[in-house]
């Protein structure tokens, strides 16, 4: 019965909208005589296209913005005489007067010249056009959005195109090896948000959410970004902070082209050089130009290591009068000596045919980031242990996208359609990890009963000799996810006067996605090993000088497995000290030769994570741009989205973690489970335009995020050795989120742009976890028997209101008008503060003392906390300043991210934050000829590193330091 409603509420949107146009259509735009003007504006003296310059008749509501190519087309021109106005900031207006005719078709290219203070030369760089053009673009858009161009991404010294979305306002990053792998949108975690590439949705990367992993997409091939805040009724709803799309270009005209660029890098952290970058672009068109092919690839690898300090808290009393929270105590406290090399690779292939009444792309994109990293591990536990442990992991990453999409002038209007298929799969074929320890590792003599970190490390007796291999674990994890998707779209374009005219859009789109994840764990613990196995099946076996040493039961020492050429160097700013580590190869060799094969046991637990999901999104909308001469544009419109998703999960109850079931008797058994819900999604935008230099924008919008695939599974895992039950929830609601959005923007030849905005967000039914509901009476409860004493995991919506709010401060400039060498000042500055206010539902356990038999008393509270939105940085701020003189240019970046909640504990003080980070970047080119730069990238330049803690900054959980780097390169365009 749902199914058919949202069918019949899909089915409703397009027929209504067909019979507006049918019947506005023969007063609307196709009467006989009605024109269009077509042309390109470009730049007077570079020739290159200008995309987002404004191009309208003057006086009237008709008019049109250009595409990245500086194409334009005004449709639904009246016959009569008309001044064609062209504006792009930090250019002079140019006007075109002639007269129309009927049914005519006018061709108008357009050059501009730069807006320079009378008596001034200046050449613009690609730098400075690269602002010029992103100014330009978001100016054009009829939302809220924040764009850097391809010129910009190339000049910034930015990793990967994460980092380049954290140059804009209201975005903050979240890193992993020292660099961005996933953007914040507004205070709204990366599962909250939409990624595509060339408009085409990217499944999700992550193996537990629906966020997509960043750090694998080269700048280099990227054509341009564009993020939108405020969703118009054509776009995917499931976008609470926003969509950041990555464009692609298609073969310019005037090729071939040929765009080289190559750089060498340093790694100071490890003292590294041998890092190395490459692109390289090819471009043509063909045919009279009708054909076009562009051919973009990358390949780059990079030494991603750091070094760690990591501490874990526990509460060891509650807090008395007076004091405002419990104390906090250290319960461990680890080093870690990490390597990591990164492998990108990129691959972008896109066809356009051009004819006579539109074109047809086909565009092919194929991105992937290798990852190997090798760790050293050092543990002090207060459970009186100390460990070593050698992690080997490989991971890989893969994007493959793959579109035929075009565009046709049909009816009057625009018909587009596009027909995609995009896929990504995360691997880690390869996690293996072993480790000693040493017991009695600590000293309680010299510790107070609330202490902190270097209080325990000082009280460590560090007994290397005495360690002996303990145990060993083996990981192999998959996921995969493809998107199959059709959809097309109508515009029709209409005058109803000279001073009301706009376009009607509707459009259909069908998605159909599907993943699953697999994992295995195989582990057992080694000191059950027998020495002479061990002897046997290592590295060095045969040789006459060497001997395996065992203590006095007969377990293997860590002598046999140190790394003779370790050394960690200034670990850790030289504030610890880390003398000993395992050798991964000699591991390696036993795990290969031994442990894989004839010792290792399968763990059933893994299974339970295992699930496989069919998910069909059906959506149908219209919308209307209306616009009142220059002064209104008004964008009403609506979306409904319906969505099945059919469910296979896992469940079984294991009784330990060693326990591998039994073929004829399984313990982890299928269970499959659907869910379908349809929701509607009214949009409201407006732009009122007072004056040419000024404007105002407001929007009204709703959007959704459907639960993380892992959540709504028909999942029942009991986990017999922690006593612990996690389950799945079919039945969860989409969480939907109501937007308000008010934006205010100053523009300019002299102020470039200047934008101050606010936005609110309320959302009904978002969804955490309830954690640690422990069942005392599990019949009473619904539960199983069996599940007495267990604690449950489980998600689910909260029934209260999520609120987030803040504001966005944004100029974007060129200083020319200012005196002598001055003029060659360029800035970029945002700064965003982010206010919210959630609950996180929570579960604890209260006894009470009674005086008689059971002489204690057990309930359990369902309860909730309060606190901002996880991931969500209070202050955001960028600023980039810049110099262009000639032939240089240079930048020097500053990024400011404010206190983040990282993670919610049962109580205030297990709280987690990441601290502020300030961060200082700079970049600098030269052009040695017309066709050959030279740059330099100096990142990370004050070794800031990235820190957490636990309630209070003194309370370190993590510092990890990565070093500086820097490269030098060269850019060859002919």
């Amino acid at each position: 019965m749902e199914e058919e409603m949202g069918l019949q509420h899909f089915y409703r949107i397009v027929y209504c909208t067909l019979l507006m146009v049918t019947f506005h259509r023969g007063s609307l735009i196709a009467q006989p005589g009605y024109g269009k003007i077509v042309g390109v504006v470009s730049d007077s003296i570079t020739g290159n296209p200008l995309p987002g310059a404004n191009v309208f008749l003057e006086g009237t509501a008709i008019g049109a913005a250009t595409d990245l190519n500086g194409k334009y087309v005004v449709s639904s021109v009246p016959p009569g005489n008309y001044t064609l106005r062209v504006r792009f900031i930090g250019y002079k207006t140019k006007d075109v007067s002639f007269r129309m005719g009927a049914g005519e078709t006018k061709e108008f290219d357009v050059m501009l010249a730069l807006d320079v203070v009378e008596g001034k030369t200046v050449t613009i760089t690609a730098q400075a056009e690269g602002q010029v053009a992103a100014i330009n673009q978001q100016l054009r858009s009829n939302t809220i959005t924040n764009v850097v161009s391809a010129e910009r991404i190339q000049e910034f010294p930015d990793a990967n195109a994460a980092e380049s979305v954290g140059r804009l306002p209201g975005i903050s990053i979240k890193r992993s090896g020292g660099e961005g792998n996933k953007v914040v949108i507004r205070g709204l975690a990366p599962t909250y948000n939409t990624i595509t590439i060339g408009g085409e949705k990217i499944p999700a990367t992550d193996l537990d959410d629906r966020s997509v992993d960043l750090n694998m997409i080269s700048p280099e091939i990227l054509a341009g970004i564009e993020v939108t805040k405020a969703l118009t009724p054509d776009k995917d709803a499931d976008a609470f902070g926003g969509i950041v799309n990555f464009q692609l270009a298609t073969a310019p005209e005037g090729g071939p082209n040929v765009d080289v660029r190559y750089k060498q890098g340093y790694n100071s952290l490890r003292d590294e050089f041998g890092q190395y970058k490459g692109s390289l672009t090819l471009s043509n068109r063909y045919a009279n130009n009708r054909i076009g092919l562009m051919i973009t690839g990358n390949l780059e690898e990079t030494q991603r290591g750091s070094d760690v300090f990591q501490a874990s808290y526990e509460v060891p009393r509650e807090k008395r009068e007076g004091e405002e929270y419990a104390p906090v105590t250290v319960s461990s406290v680890s080093l870690r000596y990490r390597d990591e090399v990164r492998k990108r690779t990129g691959f972008n292939v896109i066809m356009d045919y051009r004819l006579n009444n539109g074109k047809i792309m086909f565009s092919n994109f194929m991105s992937r980031l290798d990852r190997h990293e090798l760790t050293n591990r050092e543990t002090w536990s207060e459970s009186n242990t100390h460990t070593l442990r050698s992690y080997d992991i490989i991971r890989q990453i893969d994007i493959i996208s793959n579109s035929l999409a075009g565009e046709h002038s049909v009816f009057g209007g625009l018909l587009d359609w596009r027909l995609g298929r995009t896929a990504s799969s995360n691997r880690e074929p390869f996690n293996r990890y072993i480790y000693a320890r040493e017991l009695s590792a600590i000293d309680f003599s010299l510790l107070p009963q609330v202490f902190g970190p270097d209080e325990l490390l000082a009280a460590a007796f560090n007994d290397y000799d005495e360690m002996t291999l303990y145990g060993n674990n083996f990981y192999q994890e998959k996921s995969f996810e493809r998107d199959q998707n059709a959809q097309m779209n109508f515009k029709l374009p209409y005058t109803l006067t000279s001073k009301i005219a706009g376009n009607l859009k509707i459009g259909g789109k069908v998605t159909d996605k599907i993943k699953d994840r697999d994992r295995t764990h195989w582990h057992r613990r080694v000191d059950y090993l027998n020495a002479n196995d061990a002897a046997r099946h290592h590295p060095r076996a045969g040789d006459p000088d060497f001997e395996l040493k065992t203590d006095e039961v007969n377990d293997i020492l860590i002598s046999n497995y140190l790394n003779p050429s370790f050394d960690a160097g200034n670990f850790l700013n030289g504030d610890y000290d880390m003398p000993y580590a395992l050798s991964h190869d000699d591991l390696n060799y036993l795990y290969h030769h031994f442990l894989a094969d004839s010792f290792n046991r399968k763990s059933s637990l893994a299974d339970l994570d295992d699930y496989e999901v069919h998910e069909i999104v059906t959506a149908g909308y219209a919308m209307a741009e209306i616009n009142f001469g220059r002064f209104l544009m008004f964008l009403p419109g609506a979306r409904y989205e319906y969505t099945q998703a059919y469910m296979t999960g896992r469940k079984g109850s294991v009784p330990s973690d060693l326990d591998e079931g039994d073929i004829d008797d399984p313990v982890v058994q299928d269970t499959s489970a659907t869910a379908s819900y349809g929701r509607w999604f009214p949009m409201i935008h407006m732009r009122v335009k007072p004056t040419e230099w000024f404007d105002i924008r407001l929007a009204y919008t709703k959007s959704l995020s459907r639960a993380r695939l892992s959540q709504m599974l028909p999942k029942r895992k009991v986990d017999g050795s922690e006593r612990r039950v996690e389950f799945g929830r079919p039945d969860l609601l989409p969480q939907i989120s109501t937007n308000y959005d008010v934006f205010l923007s100053f523009y300019s030849n002299t102020i470039g742009l200047f934008t101050l905005g606010g936005f609110y967000k309320e959302i009904d039914d978002l969804i955490f976890s309830r954690d640690g509901h422990f069942i005392i009476d599990a019949e009473k409860e619904g539960y199983a028997r069996e599940l007495d004493g267990h604690t449950v995991d489980q998600p689910e919506n909260n029934k209260y209101l999520t609120q987030l709010r803040g504001f966005e401060i944004d100029w974007q400039t060129r200083l020319t008008w200012l005196p002598g060498f001055l003029d060659g000042i360029v800035l970029n500055m945002n700064y965003s503060h982010i206010w919210s206010s959630t609950h996180f539902p929570r579960s604890r356990v209260v006894q009470e003392k009674l005086p008689v038999f059971p002489f204690v008393k057990t309930t359990v509270v369902d309860t909730f906390r309060t606190g901002n939105m996880p991931d969500q940085s209070d202050d955001i701020a960028n600023i980039g300043i810049g110099y262009d003189k000639g032939k240089f240019s240079g930048r020097v970046f500053f990024l400011y991210q404010g206190r983040t909640l990282s993670s919610v504990g049962e109580r205030p003080e297990l709280d987690g934050f990441t601290a502020d980070l300030l961060r200082v970047d700079f970049s600098a080119k030269y052009s040695l000829t017309p066709y050959l730069d030279l740059f330099y990238n100096w990142n990370n330049i004050t070794n800031e590193p990235d820190e957490s803690y636990q309630l209070w900054s003194r309370n370190l959980t993590d510092r990890e330091y990565y070093g500086w780097t820097m490269d030098i390169g060269l850019t060859l365009k002919l």
